[in-house]
């Protein structure tokens, strides 16, 4: 399984669920429990993230929020504040590192 980073973009405002599916992407492996599915329930100020199956797959190392009209004042990921914020005014796009640990919980506080 390829260890490339792994982000997800998504609108800002939105409110839904979806879900990101993986497999090794080689041989048979998804037959032996290979897969793994990452489920994404978002609210106008909250994503939570929830991985179903093997742990091995590609981690979720960033999001880009599209439709941002001003910079949050804050961006936490499991009770924790994130520093490595970028906020693009002009294209009106938010992105964001997840900790090394992965996230279940974000929080935008505008």
């Amino acid at each position: 399984m390829s260890r490339a980073p792994l982000g997800l973009i998504l609108a800002h405002g939105g409110m839904g669920q979806s879900r990101v599916y993986q497999d090794s992407g080689e041989g048979y492996a998804t037959q032996r429990n290979g897969w793994r599915i990452t489920e994404v329930n978002q609210t106008s100020s909250m994503i939570r993230l929830k991985h179903i199956g093997y742990e091995a797959g590609r981690p979720i190392t960033f999001i880009e929020l599209i439709g941002v009209t001003a910079r949050p004042k804050e961006v936490r990921a499991d009770e924790r504040e994130v520093k490595d914020v970028e906020f693009e005014e002009k294209g009106k796009r938010l992105r964001f590192k997840l900790p090394e640990q992965g996230a279940g919980e974000i929080v935008i506080a505008q």
